[in-house]
Formats: structure tokens, C-alpha cells, sequence
């Protein structure tokens, strides 16, 4: 899960530096990467989604190039999750990691 999850990343953020596209201007939804993120979001069971959601997390302590790019991933699929209880619970756990994202982008 890591491995996919760390692929969908960097091969993203690589197309994104080749074509010069700007974080805010550029829809990540528009992905056929992302789709991949969506559709294991989505279709995973409750496990499933406990460890990919994880290697997402897993990616934003780090400060990296891709380290956006799993912020707005996360905040996408958290923004178009039907289930409230599983949006709720899932949005508490990982909350710390994107604010530490955040912070940690503007030292």
C-alpha cells in the first residue's frame, strides 16, 4: 500500500514540475493518478482504509515535493466522502498531520 500510494506521488508531482504547472492552479482531481487514490479510498474496507490512509499520512511527515501534493489529496477525498461517521473519524486522526504539513512548509 505504501508503494502505490508513494508512486501516485512522485509520478503526479514529477508530471506537474515537467509541465510547469502551479499547485493552485492545477485541479488534482483531473488525475488519472488520483483517480487511483479515489477509487482505493472508496472501495476499501475498513482496514483497507486504515493502512491507506496511513502511507498517505506517512507521506506528509516528511518535507518533500510530493508533501503538497498528499495534503490536498487527503483534504479532497475527506471533502467527497459520503459517510459522515467515516469522514469524521478518518478527518480527527489524520488533522494533526496536515496542520504539521502546513506548519512545517512555512519554518
Amino acid at each position: 500500500m505504501n508503494a502505490l500510494v508513494l508512486y501516485c506521488g512522485s509520478k503526479q508531482t514529477a508530471f506537474l514540475r515537467l509541465c510547469g504547472l502551479p499547485w493552485p492552479m492545477y485541479n488534482i482531481a483531473e488525475s488519472s493518478y488520483f483517480d487511483v487514490l479515489e477509487f482505493l479510498a472508496m472501495r476499501l474496507d475498513p482496514e483497507g482504509k486504515y493502512w491507506f490512509f496511513s502511507a498517505i499520512a506517512d507521506q506528509l511527515r516528511y518535507p518533500s515535493s510530493h508533501t503538497v501534493y498528499f495534503k490536498e489529496v487527503l483534504i479532497h477525498l475527506f471533502g467527497h466522502c459520503n459517510d459522515a461517521a467515516v469522514q469524521v473519524s478518518y478527518f480527527i486522526r489524520y488533522l494533526p498531520n496536515i496542520y504539521l504539513s502546513s506548519v512545517s512548509r512555512l519554518s
